[in-house]
This record gives C-alpha cells, sequence and structure tokens, in this order.
C-alpha cells in the first residue's frame, strides 16, 4: 500500500508540475512616455514632431538625454549638456552643447539656446532650438521637453 501512495503521489507532482508550467507569451510593455514626461522635437524646420520613447535629466551631469528607437538597432538620440539645472537661458557654446544623431552624422549646432522653464527637483520642463551646417542631413533642430524626469 505504501508503495502505490508513493507512486500516485509521485505521479500527481509530476503532473502538477507540467500543467503549472505554462510557455509565457507576454512581452513586459514600456510605460508610456507621458507618464515619464514629453521629449518631442521636429528637424530642419518641418512640421514633423518626433516624440521620444523616454527621456531623463541627469542632474549628476547636468544633462538631458532622450532616446526614440527606429528600426533594430537605428536610434534617434539627444545629448543636452548644460553648465547647470536651474530655470535659465543657456546659450549654445561656452560648455553648452546639444548632440543629435540619426541616419546622417552627428549633428551638433554652433548656435541657439536651451531654456529651462522649471526644475521641480524631480522633474525638469523647458525648449531647446539649434542651428548649424552640414554637409548632408539636418541643419536645424528644435523642440520642447515637459516634466521629464530628475535622476
Amino acid at each position: 500500500i505504501m508503495k502505490k501512495f508513493t507512486s500516485i503521489l509521485a505521479f500527481t507532482i509530476l503532473a502538477l508540475a507540467i500543467i503549472s508550467c505554462k510557455k509565457d507569451d507576454t512581452v513586459a510593455q514600456i510605460p508610456a512616455v507621458a507618464a515619464n514626461g514629453n521629449f518631442t522635437w521636429t528637424t530642419n524646420g518641418t512640421t514633423t514632431v518626433n516624440t521620444a520613447d523616454s527621456a531623463f535629466y541627469r542632474s549628476q551631469f547636468k544633462t538631458i538625454f532622450a532616446y526614440k528607437n527606429i528600426s533594430g538597432l537605428m536610434k534617434l538620440q539627444y545629448e543636452i549638456n548644460l553648465t547647470a539645472g536651474t530655470p535659465a537661458t543657456y546659450t549654445i557654446g561656452s560648455g553648452n552643447a546639444i548632440a543629435y544623431t540619426a541616419n546622417t552624422p552627428f549633428f551638433i549646432p554652433t548656435a541657439g539656446n536651451v531654456i529651462i522653464t522649471a526644475n521641480t527637483g524631480t522633474k525638469v520642463t523647458g525648449t531647446f532650438t539649434g542651428t548649424g551646417t552640414l554637409t548632408a542631413g539636418t541643419s536645424s533642430v528644435a523642440g520642447t521637453f515637459t516634466d521629464i524626469p530628475v535622476q
């Protein structure tokens, strides 16, 4: 009887293990940017508005980062370096810079402004513009960032 009970118990445990192991095809969803602020921009004066998948302000480096995945390894990326993170107008040059990468070479504007209108310590809001010359591709950028998180 004990051998029969052990066999039934082992079979039951095995059956439960097989039934409870289910393939889970659920892919974790990336939270919408709206929940973590918003970063949008245009290039070359067009009306096409691009929206970043993620954006944040890294207070340690006084830098705004924004990313948009296009396909596979291709990404659009912003890096906006500032001399401070307080509400003010920051002129491109003298330690303030915008770098934009796309399917063209890096675009680093030689003129423009970054205006931080609010920094609550947890969220940053403002605008940016930049112009420059590049033999091919981007020659100007403009955009806004609203309530992007501070990290």
